[in-house]
Order: structure tokens, then C-alpha cells, then sequence
């Protein structure tokens, strides 16, 4: 396998674009085309290290032409699935723990609930003269003109 297919291979196990790719080395998607397509023939050193530093490999291994070991093997590729799974886990169980948090602030700190209106002088009298008299008096209540009158009278 030529270094140029390594290279490829190795960028699309990692899941990197093209695009992506280019932007990690710092070059322009038109230029990673080119290395890619063979146009461009001879790669530097400096580059090579910054491919491999991303592909997580080394120089060496992308220049063994007589190595065509970079599919990964079925047990690597249980493993990858395994950890992809327990990812996704991870992900469900920080979103649990965090709607499970702000639950819990919210029992801490509960919204304050809205004082009741204040009561007129004449409405603490009346109650107060109420619960007075409320064993030796009992009330009407006679509407009139839309306004409440109270008439109490002695049982």
C-alpha cells in the first residue's frame, strides 16, 4: 500500500474530511486534493510528521510500503463499537445527572410564592370584632347598590 493510500485510509478510519484534514495541516482543501490524488508527488518530511501526528501513527509506518496492516482487526472494531456504545451511555446518564440537578435546586430554592394582598384597617376590625362576638352574634350580609352591608344581630 503507497503512502498516499495510507494517508486516505487513515484519515477516513478517523472520520476526517478532506476539508478538516487540510485545515488540521494548515494547507488548502485544493492542495490535500492534490496530495491525495498523486498530483502532488513528493511530500516533505515536516509534513509527514504533522500527517502522521494526526492520523496518530508514525512517519515509519506511513512510509512501510511492504505493511499493509492498517485495517483494523475485528476484535478493534468490537472494541471501537463497545466504546462508541458506552459513549452514548455517558452522554444519557451526564444529561440525567444534569435535569436530576436542576431538580434538585429547584426543591432547595422554590420560587417564592406571591404574598397575599394586604387587608384595610376595616377588614382586621371586622374580623377582629368577629371572632369576638362570633359565639353571641350571628351575620346578614344584604347587598345593596352593589355594596356589602353587615348586620349583626344577638342569637
Amino acid at each position: 500500500m503507497e503512502i498516499i493510500e495510507k494517508i486516505k485510509t487513515l484519515r477516513q478510519f478517523h472520520s476526517l474530511t478532506q476539508e478538516l484534514f487540510a485545515d488540521m495541516l494548515c494547507i488548502s482543501l485544493s492542495a490535500y486534493k492534490k496530495i491525495e490524488l498523486g498530483i502532488t508527488k513528493e511530500l516533505t518530511l515536516p509534513m509527514l510528521r504533522d500527517i502522521a501526528k494526526i492520523l496518530e501513527t508514525t512517519v515509519s509506518v506511513l512510509a512501510d510500503t511492504t505493511n499493509d496492516m492498517l485495517q483494523p482487526s475485528d476484535k478493534e472494531v468490537a472494541i471501537a463499537r463497545q466504546i462508541s456504545k458506552l459513549e452514548v451511555k455517558i452522554i444519557d446518564l451526564n444529561l440525567t445527572i444534569l435535569a436530576r440537578d436542576y431538580t434538585i435546586k429547584d426543591l432547595q430554592n422554590p420560587k417564592p410564592t406571591p404574598a397575599p394582598p394586604e387587608k384595610t384597617a376595616q377588614q382586621i376590625e371586622f374580623e377582629a370584632t368577629k371572632a369576638h362576638f362570633n359565639k353571641k352574634w350571628k351575620e346578614l350580609v344584604v347587598d345593596v347598590n352593589n355594596k356589602k352591608t353587615f348586620l349583626s344581630f344577638e342569637v
